[in-house]
């Protein structure tokens, strides 16, 4: 499998270049997102048939990204099942979405079996309902946002690499407030080191919320393509009510200020944690980015 190389800084333009011509939905097709959970998975990658692939390496299998590009997908696909048959290994494709599995009906690829990636399904939510919660779903949201307002002085800062540190002290204290049921937690405990080391030459947004002066919440998030922002981490105090609500507002409202294109805000999948699941759906999403595994006859 020689065809893969690990992800680097260096492939990020023509990354870049096909997920702005597959202008997906998911978070899996995300530069900053790939890079930053690199060691989760041992993610490498790869340029098949002018398509962005994705090989990762989980739970004792290999497995590739569902191609994204503006490139050949079928023949992507059929390299893809040659590498695996000289390599001796099962092809399996996972983070293929429904548009996907309609594009591989009409272009004729048959021969798999497919399996719901339970928890990993993606909430797509609409960028201006974030920046102004208006509308009576989101009413407890204003009113927590409100008895904060009322209560203390608030202000925000963009996060930069001269205050890392700060959301760093952040996440430290939000980790010695959970309990066990954080299962990927030292996933993502590497993924925001790689995230913070490589701040300014990723290009991440963030920020950084104060409450009567003291550092309370940070966000960090990036454009998967034009259209598209990925919220890769937010974390707040638990106990400062309305913490949560005020940064995903505020830090939508800086997004789309800076990106004029803006319309959808991923927040990602909940793990299938209930916790975050019930928090994901409390902003009410357009919908979910359905996810599927597929297991090939190689």
């Amino acid at each position: 499998m020689d065809r893969f190389r690990p992800i680097s800084l260096n492939e990020r333009e023509w990354i870049r270049e096909c997920l702005e011509e597959e202008k997906s939905l998911c978070a899996d097709f995300s530069f900053e997102g790939n890079y930053i959970w690199r060691d989760s998975a041992n993610q490498h990658v790869a340029k098949i048939c002018g398509m962005y692939v994705v090989r990762i390496f989980y739970e004792g299998r290999y497995m590739f990204s569902s191609p994204v590009g503006g490139g050949d997908r079928k023949a992507a696909i059929e390299e893809i099942r040659d590498i695996c048959r000289k390599e001796g290994i099962r092809f399996v494709m996972c983070s293929a979405t429904k548009a996907h599995l309609d594009e591989y009906e009409k272009l004729g690829i048959t021969g798999y079996k497919k399996i719901d990636m339970i928890g990993a399904y993606d909430y797509i939510y609409d960028a201006e309902k974030l920046a102004t919660l208006s509308g009576k779903k989101l009413s407890k949201k204003r009113n927590h946002i409100n008895r904060l307002e009322a209560e203390h002085e608030w202000k925000t800062e963009v996060l930069t690499s001269d205050n890392i540190d700060i959301a760093l002290n952040i996440y430290k204290k939000w980790l010695g407030e959970k309990g066990d049921e954080e299962i990927s937690k030292e996933h993502e405990k590497s993924a925001i080191k790689n995230a913070f080391a490589d701040y300014d030459a990723l290009g991440l947004d963030g920020m950084i919320l104060y409450i009567d002066n003291e550092p309370k919440a940070f966000t960090v998030g990036s454009m998967i393509n034009s259209e598209v922002a990925d919220i890769h981490f937010e974390k707040a105090d638990r106990n400062e009510r309305g913490a949560y609500p005020l940064i995903n507002r505020e830090f939508v409202r800086y997004m789309k200020g800076k990106y004029k294109t803006l319309k959808y805000i991923n927040r990602e999948d909940d793990m299938g944690i209930e916790g975050l699941r019930k928090s994901k759906h409390s902003y009410h999403p357009l919908f979910l980015v359905d996810k599927h595994t597929l297991e090939f006859e190689v």
